[in-house]
């Protein structure tokens, strides 16, 4: 599932998924069954993009332009439980 927010407001995905009955893994305070071993919630953000906190003359800017740079960050989802057991899922489902 890739859940997009539309504002910054707290819980935001977490409250959504839960309000469709779908509750994140290990995401007591809104429904899940039980906890994840680690007592984390299966939420997982895979790219991130935020605007440049610094703008004036000390910004990280293109080269060849005065555009600044924003910040955009990505990161693969981790290799551990229950990560691991949605990847398995997605290949037996991606095989047949």
């Amino acid at each position: 599932v890739a859940l997009e927010p539309l504002s910054g407001r707290a819980h935001q995905l977490r409250i959504g998924m839960a309000t469709l009955g779908l509750p994140l893994l290990g995401d007591l305070k809104y429904g899940a069954r039980r906890p994840l071993p680690d007592q984390s919630i299966a939420l997982h953000a895979r790219s991130l993009w935020l605007p440049s906190p610094v703008r004036g003359t000390d910004a990280v800017r293109d080269r060849g332009t005065d555009a600044v740079r924003d910040i955009d960050l990505a990161a693969p989802v981790p290799r551990c439980d229950p990560w691991d057991s949605f990847a398995a899922a997605r290949s037996a489902r991606t095989s047949n």
